[in-house]
């Protein structure tokens, strides 16, 4: 395959490969797999605008849904491009995507050795041998997760530097990170970000700086979590927080800080956890004073959208 092919758009079927040709830095994404549901499938690839705008190539994998990239179709294409010499063409390659993208950068970036892998909220593999204490994603391990690619974190081994950001606090999150071992591994840990951390570095106006120095190589640990910091800032952040408090039986201190999210938010969410935290500080009918407030004022907005509604009808042309 010569230098940096032209611009091409394969459909595999249930996998779409969406190529545009830019610099000798080529970045390959991964959907995560909500996308699938909110967009249609013939969408750019996650990240495209912001990658192309930094000069890369970008070669997308598209899913036409939340398929976790198990399909022999689109093994045998990739191994192809990889046997073609496509990824030998680019002076970098970089992989990248969150959760289930997560899973398929870390485990494609042996397409090309040598690579960096910028891995948000990775999942390792729903491989239950492998991963026995993985408790969500039913209709993922539905696929067969054995073969090629089955274990990313085994597929690692040939990248120069892999980048694992996660949630320290979520369980789950932990335990796929602490599968991905070796020289080459920087975890990036980020506490009482959730299953999300792509959305709250967008919220901080991060996600374009880790990017940049995810593929420039120069993502360290201490500088990572003094960037950080500014999480607090994020409503996630706080929700995150209220819900480890909670599952922890930490009532009055998830009330204290609902009350602060309170102060200066409107989201219910948080009237919601107050009440629990109140029902479960041992103050039921403060709870339920606050959940009787919310239907009062659900109910008047519902007579207040069904007064419009009649409105509109009466003024609608006959």
């Amino acid at each position: 395959m010569t230098r940096h092919a032209a611009d091409f758009i394969r459909d595999l079927g249930l996998h779409k490969l969406h190529y545009t040709r830019g610099g000798d830095t080529l970045v390959v994404t991964f959907d995560n797999a909500g996308i699938p549901y909110k967009e249609p499938y013939d969408r750019k690839p996650w990240g495209h605008k912001f990658f192309v705008g930094e000069g890369c190539s970008v070669l997308g994998v598209i899913p036409k849904s939340a398929l976790w990239y198990r399909d022999d179709a689109l093994f045998d294409v990739l191994d192809s491009l990889r046997d073609e010499g496509f990824f030998r063409a680019f002076a970098k390659v970089i992989f990248t995507g969150s959760s289930m993208g997560g899973y398929a950068a870390a485990a494609f970036s042996s397409l090309a050795e040598g690579a960096v892998v910028i891995s948000y909220n990775p999942i390792s593999t729903l491989a239950r041998e492998l991963a026995p204490w993985e408790t969500g994603h039913k209709n993922g391990k539905l696929y067969n997760w054995s073969g090629r690619y089955h274990d990313s974190a085994a597929e690692i081994a040939t990248a120069r530097q892999v980048y694992i950001l996660y949630d320290p606090m979520n369980r789950m999150d932990r335990l796929h990170a602490q599968r991905f071992s070796g020289p080459n591994v920087m975890h990036l840990a980020t506490p009482f970000s959730g299953h999300g951390i792509p959305g709250v570095l967008l919220e901080m106006d991060s996600l374009k700086q880790v990017m940049r120095e995810g593929v420039a190589e120069t993502l360290t640990t201490v500088g990572f979590a003094r960037m950080m910091r500014h999480r607090r800032s994020t409503s996630k952040y706080w929700k995150c927080l209220i819900e480890a408090l909670i599952r922890s039986n930490r009532m009055a201190a998830g009330a204290h800080y609902c009350r602060r999210m309170l102060e200066t938010e409107t989201n219910p969410y948080f009237r919601y956890r107050l009440a629990l935290c109140l029902a479960g500080d041992g103050q039921p009918g403060a709870a339920l004073d606050i959940l009787e407030s919310i239907e009062r004022e659900r109910k008047a907005l519902r007579k207040k959208r069904a007064k419009r509604s009649i409105q509109a009808q009466k003024l609608a042309p006959a």
